[in-house]
């Protein structure tokens, strides 16, 4: 049972948290191990523009984790909407309610960052976990220091 809303906006924090950061060790592994494998040599001889390949790359991450993104979206919902229900009026103020919706925006923007960032760490970097972990420097640690610095400034 929840006793604070700050406990549901941080559970929901976490939750999305895990989803980006599978998303972020996920994205680029596929093209940096057909770059290293020399298969991307193989994709770019074919008449395929690189366009088309990354639209490829595109429609394998939504297939992964699409389904699982709006389960977690569901589940911010239901938490936001339980912590609204139960809080009284004093403990639900703008700044809390502003970081829900600046965190819901928040998870589209970083979702689709990763895609992009993870696919031009992967022709960067050496070996499949250097996408991982140039993708979550950032997309996710930067950021999100930033953000929640800020988020946990206006609550106190």
């Amino acid at each position: 049972m929840m006793t604070h809303p700050n406990v549901a906006l941080v559970t929901a924090a976490f939750a999305v948290g895990l989803l980006k950061l599978g998303t972020v060790l996920d994205a680029g592994q596929q093209l940096s191990r057909d770059r290293s494998d020399g298969g991307l040599e193989l994709i770019l001889s074919t008449p395929m523009s690189p366009a088309a390949i990354v639209g490829g790359q595109a429609i394998a991450l939504q297939r992964r984790y699409l389904t699982l993104a709006f389960l977690v979206l569901v589940f911010v919902v239901i938490l936001y909407a339980c912590a609204v229900l139960r809080a009284s009026a004093e403990e639900l103020s703008l700044p809390w309610h502003l970081a829900w919706l600046l965190g819901a925006a928040f998870f589209f923007w970083d979702l689709n960052a990763i895609h992009w960032v993870s696919l031009k760490s992967a022709m960067e970097a050496k070996g499949s976990l250097g996408v991982g972990i140039r993708s979550f420097a950032k997309v996710l640690l930067l950021p999100w220091i930033l953000f929640g610095g800020v988020v946990i400034a206006v609550m106190l």
